[in-house]
């Protein structure tokens, strides 16, 4: 079989350190974990949130481990990093960059009123990629530079073509919407698109506005998706119910997600300056998760969260805030998670940003999607999980569950990208 080559650049910093004895910073293992998630959400809004209709098609796709009596084995996709991108051949960086030369993620700054300076790309980096070090930021682990180049290659090994034409649809999705490596969610590990034998994939065929309407309806934005997802099921169209209406157990696209759009004039500002336009996302995600104003506080922006404040600090049992991910890290010593059986859990977030440069010019449009999963502590599956905080590294239990309001807090994030923040719920 041919091997289809997809020429990619990176476009916003890549955080996925493969293995040291190769130097090779993108794993085809992080890829190909990728699209199994986007043929999940994809097969979902067809067939619902139904694990085991759902699994069969990826299982058809992706491959599956061998069990007596199954149908599936390796994956009918192979893929393969024809032209890998290096971070270091051992000894010293190439295309990518070691934390100390990482200025971006301290030179985007802003200060305030009362002089305290606000590290916004470090804010959406998180602690996990950033320490504090002498009043500023820097970046814990390397990554590969922004403008390195990559191929990767694609090749089905006797796939049937509706199979084929579903994991087309996911990897469109996977390169438009999603990223590769740590913090992918928040706009970090972007890749562009730059040469592709397959037509579908060319940036020309995939504008913002195409992949925010093919998350809300993928089964029309792809014509035929319905059809071969049946053929590769061996059911009938008829037999699917679609995505829920209200919460889905499990990431799903059309009514399974929200999706928006920032594009210009709001965004004409950016040109094609990454920086510029993640600068201005972790500013309003900022406004967004802090959403009470603190005038006597002594950083920038002066405002905190209604969870520090009652959840963390307090002596309340509620925090919409956890519906988009936990756990919440304040402080080393001031954190918010889920457990179970004295364990602590991990919720991954539902809301997602990425950045999309239009095909016939510089500028940066901001697509962002939330999935509007159940949070599983409201959910039966989930009546034995709590609502914790490490206070100095005392765990308090909390009596009651979680109430977040996740629509509501999702018209709240829209409306701040769009720059006009408004409350958060609260309960």
């Amino acid at each position: 079989m041919t091997w289809h080559p997809i020429e990619l650049e990176v476009a916003t910093p890549l955080f996925s350190e493969g293995k040291r004895d190769s130097g090779a910073d993108v794993r085809i293992s992080s890829i190909r974990g990728q699209l199994r998630f986007w043929i999940r959400a994809l097969v979902g809004a067809v067939v619902g949130d139904d694990p085991v209709l759902v699994g069969r098609v990826e299982s058809e796709i992706m491959g599956a481990a061998h069990t007596e009596g199954s149908r599936y084995g390796t994956s009918k996709i192979a893929l393969r990093m024809l032209k890998p991108v290096y971070m270091s051949d051992g000894s010293a960086p190439i295309a990518g960059a070691s934390h100390d030369d990482a200025r971006f993620v301290k030179s985007v700054k802003e200060t305030g009123p009362n002089k305290k300076e606000f590290f916004p790309l470090a804010y959406l980096a998180g602690l996990g990629l950033t320490e504090l070090d002498e009043k500023t930021f820097k970046l814990t682990r390397q990554f590969v530079r922004v403008g390195a180049k990559c191929e990767l290659g694609v090749r089905h090994n006797g796939c049937s073509a509706p199979a084929w034409r579903v994991f087309v649809a996911a990897l469109r999705l996977f390169l438009y919407a999603g990223g590769i490596g740590s913090r992918a969610r928040k706009g970090f590990g972007s890749v562009r698109v730059l040469a592709s034998d397959i037509d579908e994939l060319l940036p020309a065929r995939n504008s913002g506005a195409f992949v925010r309407d093919a998350l809300l309806n993928p089964a029309q934005q792809f014509g035929g998706l319905a059809s071969d997802i049946a053929e590769i099921l061996e059911r009938s169209e008829t037999d699917f119910r679609g995505a829920p209406e209200h919460g889905s157990r499990m990431p799903v696209l059309g009514r399974g997600v929200r999706a928006d759009l920032v594009g210009p004039p709001r965004t004409t500002r950016f040109g094609n300056k990454w920086t510029q336009a993640l600068k201005e996302v972790g500013r309003d995600y900022r406004l967004f998760r802090a959403d009470q104003d603190a005038p006597t506080a002594n950083y920038f922006p002066q405002r905190k969260s209604q969870e520090w404040l009652n959840a963390l600090n307090g002596r309340s049992n509620h925090a919409p805030i956890a519906a988009l991910g936990l756990p919440i890290v304040y402080k080393p010593d001031r954190i918010l998670n889920l457990r179970r059986n004295g364990a602590e859990l991990r919720w991954p977030s539902p809301l997602h940003v990425h950045l999309i440069t239009g095909a016939t010019g510089p500028t940066i449009s901001v697509l962002s999607f939330v999935f509007q999963v159940k949070f599983p502590i409201n959910d039966g599956y989930g009546r034995d999980m709590s609502l914790a905080s490490r206070r100095n590294f005392n765990v308090v239990e909390h009596s009651a569950t979680v109430t977040g309001d996740l629509e509501g807090m999702t018209d709240a994030w829209f409306a701040t990208l769009h720059g006009t923040p408004t409350s958060r719920p609260s309960l």
